[in-house]
């Protein structure tokens, strides 16, 4: 707790550098990573912002499981397109956590094979996802809730997100069912699935099938909308 991990200029590979997950103690898997504390949070921080690239190799790229207080800061995470083994390959993944900060991240071109996210909030709750930028998403530019059980107390401002007309990746995941040209551009800028007392502030969506959307399969409720821009999206 308190330690700050500084990541220089370069390209991080997983087959250089391995992979980027930390499982802490709450974790189902005890990979022996630590949990912060309140002003004492455990810090991945690129020295020059966006400088320090993570290039994925079609799985998750920065994934959290079972940590509290952490922050990740200015790094850029990137993906390939690839039909492979697996489950997922999003940028940014928060996974049973809590009170986690990414901020000033780029997260560009999750894996269109999988139903794949450039930040996504699993199950976390009282966190902070704010200025930060997404491109080339195929599927949600952010996702709060895991599809069966809400997100919980999470702050959504000052990101701006654009799908840059991803097409769906033939074979893959394809679409979700909506309005517009659902397969030629990216599907939700901010999906909240489900989500409940989050606050969604000051945040752009540009070139979306659909832009922010809210669905109630479990507890939906208390969640405030502030703010926020929509560009250039099939369904308003």
């Amino acid at each position: 707790a308190g330690d700050t991990l500084f990541l220089m200029d370069g390209t991080y590979t997983v087959a250089t550098n391995g992979e980027f997950f930390a499982g802490c103690t709450g974790s189902a898997f005890p990979t022996g990573a630590s949990d912060g504390t309140v002003g004492n949070e455990i810090t991945v921080k690129a020295v020059n912002e966006r400088q320090a690239l993570l290039q994925g190799n079609g799985n998750n790229v920065v994934w959290l499981h079972g940590c509290d207080y952490w922050v990740i800061e200015g790094l850029y995470a990137t993906n390939v397109d690839l039909e492979m083994a697996g489950f997922e390959g999003s940028l940014f993944v928060l996974q049973d956590s809590t009170h986690i900060t990414v901020k000033k991240v780029l997260a560009y071109g999750p894996n269109a094979w999988f139903n794949s996210h450039g930040i996504a909030l699993y199950l976390t709750h009282d966190s902070l996802i704010e200025d930060n930028e997404i491109y080339y998403a195929a599927r949600h530019g952010i996702i709060v809730g895991n599809g069966n059980a809400p997100s919980s107390g999470n702050t959504i401002r000052r990101n701006y997100i654009h799908s840059r007309d991803h097409a769906d990746m033939e074979g893959g995941s394809g679409s979700a069912p909506g309005c517009g040209t659902a397969t030629a551009r990216g599907d939700e800028g901010v999906s909240c699935y489900p989500c409940k007392n989050n606050i969604f502030e000051n945040n752009i969506v540009e070139a979306f099938d659909s832009p922010y959307t809210i669905q109630c399969l479990q507890d939906c409720g208390n969640n405030q909308y502030y703010g926020n821009i929509t560009l250039n999206c099939a369904c308003g």
